[in-house]
C-alpha cells in the first residue's frame, strides 16, 4: 500500500519529499504526432494562416489523449483571446434542452471545445445579458440558445449583433434569415403523419392540441395546426381541433365522451405533444379502450422520449433534438474557426439547408403499434 501511494504521489523515498514529475509539453505532442509545434498550436488555438487537415488534426488530438497533455486554458485565453468554450443557454428543466445538449457535447468533444451551461433560470441575475459579459471577458467564444419554437426576440438578436458575438439559435428565429438557426419543418411532420395513418387504414384524425400556459400561439403550433387544416381540406374531411390544457383531466373525459358519441368507426387521434398522452391513455384504459386495437393514435413529438416504452408503443414523429444540437455546435464552431471575412463551410443537416445560415430538420417517423 505504501509503495503504491508513493508511486501515485511521486514521493521520493530517499528524501521523504515529493519528486517533480515530467510535465508533458507541446513539444512532446508534436513529436508523438509527427508534426511541428506550430501545427500543434494551430490545432489548440485555431492559429490563423495555418491550415490543418482533418487527418493531421486527429493525429494531434490522439497524441494529446495518449500523453495526457493538459492546456492551461486561462493562460491560453489571455494570450490568444480564444477560450475554446461555448455557452449553451436554455432551461435545465426542459427535457428538450437536455436532448440537444447530448449532441452539443458530442460535437464539442470531437472538435476540442468545452461547454458552459448557462441556465435560463439565471434571468433573475441579469438574464442573457450575462452571456454577452462572458464573451467580452473572453471566457466564451460563442453562444448557443435553445429557444421556444419560433422565438423571435429582436432585442436579443440585435444585442448579439452589436456585441459581434458568434451566435446560433436552436428552434428560434425561423423566419429571420439574418439570424443563424437550426429549425424543424413542423408542417412536413404533420403531412408525413397523415400519410402514415392513411396507409394503415386509419380514418381522418381529430387533432388534439395540448398546451401548457395561456398566451399567443407558438410558431410551431401554428405551423402544425395549419398543416392539419390543409390536409383535412385536401382529403375532404371536416377538421376537428380540440384544445386541452395539459393536465386537465376533466377536458380529456369530455373529449372521449364526445368522440365516442359521434361514432363513425374506429376513432383516429393526432396529438401535438407526447406529454399529453398520459391522461389520454389513462382515460382510454378506464373505458376499456386500447390504442391500436380500439382507436388509432399518433403523436407529433417525443418530448419525454417515452413513446417507445409505452404499451403499446406509440407511433410518433420523433424530432431529432440531439442531432440538431450536434449540428448547431458544429455550425457555431465553424463560425469560430473560419477565416476572418470568409463564410464557414457549414456541414449540411440530414434534410438539407434552407439558406446559408439556416438548417431545417425533419422529424423521423417511428411506426409504433398504436396506428
Amino acid at each position: 500500500m505504501g509503495s503504491s501511494m508513493d508511486s501515485l504521489m511521486g514521493r521520493d523515498k530517499g528524501g521523504g519529499g515529493l519528486k517533480p514529475t515530467n510535465r508533458v509539453t507541446s513539444f512532446d505532442v508534436a513529436r508523438r504526432a509527427g508534426v511541428s509545434r506550430s501545427v500543434v498550436s494551430a490545432v489548440l488555438n485555431g492559429t490563423p494562416g495555418i491550415g490543418v487537415s482533418a487527418e493531421t488534426r486527429e493525429a494531434v488530438l490522439e497524441a494529446i489523449r495518449e500523453l495526457g497533455y493538459e492546456v492551461n486554458a486561462q493562460a491560453r485565453g489571455m494570450r490568444t483571446g480564444v477560450s475554446h468554450c461555448i455557452a449553451v443557454c436554455g432551461s435545465t428543466t426542459n427535457p428538450l434542452f437536455l436532448q440537444a445538449l447530448e449532441g452539443i457535447q458530442q460535437a464539442c468533444v470531437k472538435l476540442g471545445y468545452h461547454v458552459l451551461i448557462y441556465g435560463e433560470e439565471t434571468k433573475a441575475a441579469g438574464g442573457r445579458g450575462g452571456l454577452l459579459n462572458l464573451y467580452r471577458q473572453r471566457r466564451i467564444d460563442g453562444i448557443l440558445t435553445l429557444d421556444s419554437a419560433g422565438r423571435d426576440d429582436e432585442e436579443w438578436a440585435e444585442a448579439t449583433r452589436e456585441a459581434a458575438v458568434p451566435y446560433l439559435s436552436i428552434e428560434g428565429y425561423p423566419e429571420q434569415e439574418a439570424v443563424p438557426s437550426v429549425n424543424v419543418d413542423y408542417r412536413a411532420s404533420v403531412l408525413e403523419a397523415f400519410d402514415w395513418m392513411k396507409s394503415r387504414g386509419a380514418s381522418l384524425p381529430d387533432y388534439l392540441l395540448f398546451w401548457s400556459a395561456p398566451g399567443e400561439e407558438e410558431w410551431a403550433e401554428r405551423e402544425r395546426r395549419e398543416a392539419y387544416l390543409g390536409a383535412m381540406k385536401e382529403f375532404g374531411g371536416e377538421p376537428i381541433v380540440v384544445t386541452i390544457r395539459e393536465g386537465d383531466e376533466a377536458a380529456i373525459v369530455r373529449y372521449w365522451d364526445d368522440r365516442l358519441q359521434r361514432g363513425g368507426g374506429m376513432p383516429a387521434l393526432l396529438v401535438n405533444w407526447s406529454t399529453g398522452l398520459h391522461g389520454l391513455l389513462r382515460e382510454a384504459d378506464r373505458r376499456g379502450l386500447r390504442a391500436g386495437r380500439d382507436f388509432r393514435l399518433m403523436a407529433l413529438d417525443n418530448t419525454l422520449r417515452i413513446n417507445r416504452q409505452l404499451l403499446p408503443s406509440i407511433a410518433c414523429m420523433e424530432i431529432p433534438y440531439a442531432e440538431m444540437g450536434r449540428n448547431a455546435a458544429e455550425r457555431l464552431i465553424a463560425m469560430l474557426t473560419s477565416r476572418p471575412g470568409s463564410r464557414a463551410e457549414w456541414p449540411d443537416p440530414a434534410a438539407g439547408e434552407r439558406s446559408g445560415v439556416k438548417a431545417l430538420f425533419r422529424a423521423e417517423l417511428f411506426a409504433g403499434e398504436s396506428v
